[in-house]
Formats: structure tokens, sequence, C-alpha cells
């Protein structure tokens, strides 16, 4: 009777083991994935292009906050007429939580930009902004800035600030671009160039926003430049992969019910033979 009761402990051990692995086996956590772009700067000029670097952060939900940034002097542009004063700022941040921001554009000579998680995108010291259009007409602000958000699973946003914007022709005040509140607002200047306001689009589809603060365009040239160009997402929610696939599941549960029939006829066998004989 004792060896009977350890034979059948064994079995209930074994069975237990098994099921533990097969279907116990602890499936890997959750992770939120980010990732964001901010670029300060492209130019189009006599049919090359040039711009900042472009400052990327991505995380896969298992690292600390990623943050990819820059301020680089406008020499980085190389020889180039359309911008004559301000400083370019860029900052991508992806968080381990799927939330990732950006923010990028032009500030004031000594400005500098700081971005919260939520998004927002905060410009301190400098002043002035000089955008010059041919000569004929001059943007001036104090900040040029788009920013974004995204988190996995919600839509993200964007926004862009013109701080303080305005151009003038000939030196005397023609249009208030700070009144500009709506995304994809063009706007002419006769004769002169083309803008476009907080240009959005979603580079990698749904759950992903890139918004360009201002795109300058001179009429009768090749001369054209994205200033602040702030991207956020995809950001997605890793689910965990089970240790057994789903489908798999009555597979095991047949095996292991195989294994129990098969231990039980085996633990009797095994009684019966050690059962002393008369």
């Amino acid at each position: 009777m004792r060896l009977r009761r350890i034979a059948a402990r064994g079995t209930a051990v074994a069975v237990g083991a098994c099921l533990m692995v097969l279907l116990g086996q602890a499936a890997p956590a959750m992770a939120d994935t980010s990732t964001a772009q901010a670029q300060a700067v492209t130019l189009t000029l006599l049919g090359g292009t040039a711009g900042t670097a472009l400052s990327t952060a991505s995380n896969n939900g298992e690292q600390e906050t990623q943050i990819s940034g820059a301020a680089p002097g406008l020499g980085v542009l190389g020889q180039q007429p359309l911008i004559s004063a301000g400083v370019l700022v860029q900052k991508a941040v992806a968080y381990a939580d799927g939330i990732s921001t950006s923010c990028a554009g032009l500030a004031g000579n000594g400005g500098v930009i700081s971005v919260g998680v939520d998004g927002s995108c905060t410009v301190a010291g400098g002043g002035g902004v000089v955008i010059d259009l041919a000569g004929l007409a001059t943007i001036k602000a104090d900040a040029i800035i788009a920013s974004c958000r995204a988190m996995a699973g919600q839509e993200p946003v964007a926004r862009t600030t013109l701080a303080n914007a305005s151009v003038l022709l000939l030196g005397l005040p023609l249009l208030n671009l700070s009144l500009a509140t709506a995304p994809d607002t063009g706007i002419d200047i006769p004769g002169i160039a083309t803008l476009l306001i907080d240009a959005r689009s979603a580079p990698a589809g749904p759950g992903s926003v890139r918004a360009t603060a201002l795109k300058v365009a001179l009429l009768g040239s090749v001369l054209a430049a994205d200033i602040g160009v702030a991207t956020c997402g995809q950001n997605a929610v890793i689910q965990p992969v089970p240790a057994v696939p789903v489908h798999s599941i009555p597979v095991v549960g047949a095996a292991l019910g195989a294994a129990l029939w098969l231990g039980r006829h085996r633990l009797r066998d095994l009684a019966s033979a050690l059962r002393p004989t008369r």
C-alpha cells in the first residue's frame, strides 16, 4: 500500500510539472513601443537639398527614456539666402510606456526648447527669427515650432506655434501669421511666395502624425523650405505570446489525458506485480 501511494504521488507530481511547463510558463510582459522624429529645417535649393540631421528616438518598452536632440547653428544649412536669423532646434523623446513626443523648428538666437510628456513644446530665451523672401518680404517671429504626441492605442495629436509671427512687405506689416490656427492653412503672397502653415500627414498610417510648422516656396525659384517637422508614432501595444498557442491547447489537453490514463494503468500493473502471492 505504501508503494502504491508513493507511485501515485510521483505520477501526480509528474503531471503537475507537465501542466506548469506547458500551460503555466510566464508569458512575456506587455510592452508599449514608441517612436518619434524631429527635424528643424530642410531646404531645397538649386535642385539639391540641405537640412539638419534627423533626430530619432525609439523605445521597445524595456528601455529608459530615449532622447535625441540638437541645436546647431545656421551654418549646417550651408550658403542659403532664406533664413538669416534664428537657432535650429529639434528634440525627439520616446518613453517606455508607449508615449512619444517631438518638437522642431526655429527659435530666436540663444533660444532652447523643452518637451513635456504631454507633447507640449516650450521655447525659452532668445528673440528674433528672420526669413527673407527674395528681398521683398520678410517673415519675423519669436519662434516657429511644430510639436506632436503619440500614445499606443490613441489618436496622435500635433500642434504648430508661430509665436508673434508676421509677414512684412518692404518693412511694413502685411499679415499676422499667428492667427492661422487651422491645419493646412495656405497663404499666398502675390508674386513673391506661397506659405503652408501646419501641414499635416500620417507618414506611417493611422496612429502616426507629422506636422510641419511652415512650408515656404519662393515663386519663380527652386528655393523652398520645410521649417519645423515633428513626427510621432506609430506606437503600439505588444501583446504577450502564450507559452502554448491557443489553437494547440486541445492537442495538449488530449496528450495530458492520455498520459494520465497510461499512468493509472501502469500504476495498477505495478501494484499487481508487487502484490505478495500465496
